[in-house]
Order: structure tokens, then C-alpha cells, then sequence
């Protein structure tokens, strides 16, 4: 499918007016957020329905949240899948470093171990292989390469763009950063995750004259084989339980 019928799709799946461009009727998505390591499903929805995507690598690194962590299945509940960072970490996600290089055979070892009997365990061995592969020692980069394995796994083709390599000037208002990407990328539809609203001004947003839309996921249940199911798990908890991978972000 060319980019101008994705672009075109995608407006009306918004409800939005398009323009024309070209002599071609269009809308376009802009979709932002800091690295995530092994993201949640609704991260990847979010990238889906985007035609532009914005790692934020270069934004402060957020402690107790998901820039170096994830749930993942262990026995009839969930575990955290974590990469150690050095305490009391104030860098930007594409500075922070991690504490301990023992990480790569933790997670493999989790991995084999808790999805060892799963539906699709030799889909996720691909990935634990690439865990254990991993080189870097930086954290935006080891989310970055399971994040793109990943768009590669459900079907997600939409341009990734890192952030640190635009040559921003400094924002202190999240808002004017996001509304300044909208801009360069020429995009008059900017797709926030529920988490935007803790710091988006929605007045800012109307004055810019770029729409601004709320991500509309919603959790659907798949197979998890004798496993009871439990929402909002890693993306690799899918890729051990079920083929149908693109059906879950739809």
C-alpha cells in the first residue's frame, strides 16, 4: 500500500477532514514516546495507526516506569523483566548506562524458563536470542533494537525517527516540543498516549491548528494456553502465545 493511501486511511479512521496534498486527499499522524523496553501491546497500537514515529531518546530517563522495564508472565501472575541501571540514574535515556551486564542472561534465562511449554516458544526464542546478542550498554539503544524486531513482528511500517539525531532546541514545555515535531513533519494530527495527559494543554494544541487525538486501545484477549489471562504484559508474551500478532493492535 503507498504512504499517500495509509495517510489518507488513517485520517478518516480519525474522523478528520483531509487536505490535499499533491492533488491527493491527506492527513497525517505523528505519534512520540521515550524508548520502552519490551513495550506493551498498546505502545505498538499506538506506532500502528501513527505515519510518523518519534523516539524520544534524548528525554530524561523516568525511574519506575517502563524505559527499562516490563511485566512478563511467571506462573498464574506476572514478574518484571528489568535492566539495572546505576542508582539514583538522572541521565536521558540515551546516556543512561547499565549497572550490571548480567541482565542479558537473567532475562534469556526468565524468558526459557516462564514460556518454556508456551504455544509459540520458538517465535520468542528468536528474540531471546537477540537479548543475549545484545552488545550496547546503553539504554536507548537496547530498547531500540527489541522495539524494531518488534514492529518487524506485527506488521508495523511507519517510519521511526530518533529524536537525539534532529538537533532540537531546548523546550521546557512538552507541548511546544511535540507541536514543533507536528510541524517539521508536516503532520496536522498528533496521536497522544493516555499517560499525554498528565501534561498536555489541550488550549495550546487548538491554537496550533493540529488535531489532537487520545489513543484509543483497548486490551483484547488471546490464547495464553493454560495460563489465565492478564492484560497489558510485554509484546513478548504475545509473540510466545499467539501468531496472529497484528490482529492485537488493530
Amino acid at each position: 500500500m503507498s504512504r499517500a493511501r495509509v495517510e489518507c486511511r488513517r485520517g478518516h479512521e480519525f474522523g478528520l477532514r483531509s487536505k490535499n496534498v499533491g492533488g491527493i486527499e491527506m492527513t497525517k499522524v505523528l505519534a512520540a514516546h521515550q524508548p520502552n523496553y519490551a513495550p506493551y501491546l498498546g505502545f505498538l497500537h499506538k506506532v500502528a495507526r501513527a505515519d510518523v514515529f518519534i523516539v524520544q531518546d534524548d528525554l530524561k530517563y523516568i525511574k519506575n516506569d517502563y524505559g527499562n522495564r516490563n511485566r512478563v508472565q511467571s506462573e498464574d501472575s506476572w514478574r518484571w523483566l528489568t535492566i539495572p541501571l546505576h542508582a539514583n540514574n538522572t541521565s536521558l535515556f540515551n546516556t543512561a548506562t547499565i549497572a550490571d551486564p548480567g541482565w542479558k542472561t537473567e532475562h534469556t534465562n526468565i524468558l526459557r524458563s516462564k514460556y518454556r511449554t508456551a504455544a509459540h516458544s520458538d517465535a520468542l526464542g528468536e528474540i531471546v536470542e537477540l537479548i543475549a546478542a545484545e552488545e550496547s550498554r546503553v539504554l536507548s539503544e537496547i530498547a531500540l533494537s527489541l522495539m524494531r524486531h518488534l514492529f518487524t513482528r506485527f506488521e508495523i511500517d511507519v517510519p521511526l525517527v530518533v529524536q537525539s539525531g534532529l538537533a532540537l532546541p531546548g523546550f521546557d514545555d512538552p507541548n511546544a516540543r511535540l507541536i514543533s515535531l507536528c510541524e517539521r513533519f508536516e503532520c496536522d494530527v498528533y496521536l497522544s498516549g493516555v499517560g499525554g495527559r498528565a501534561y498536555i494543554d489541550e488550549e495550546q494544541w487548538a491554537v496550533s491548528g493540529i488535531k489532537l487525538q487520545w489513543s484509543d486501545y483497548e486490551a483484547k484477549p488471546y490464547d495464553r494456553g493454560s495460563a489465565p489471562w492478564l492484560p497489558n504484559l510485554s509484546a513478548l508474551d504475545a509473540v510466545a502465545h499467539t501468531a496472529d500478532l497484528p490482529s492485537l493492535i488493530a
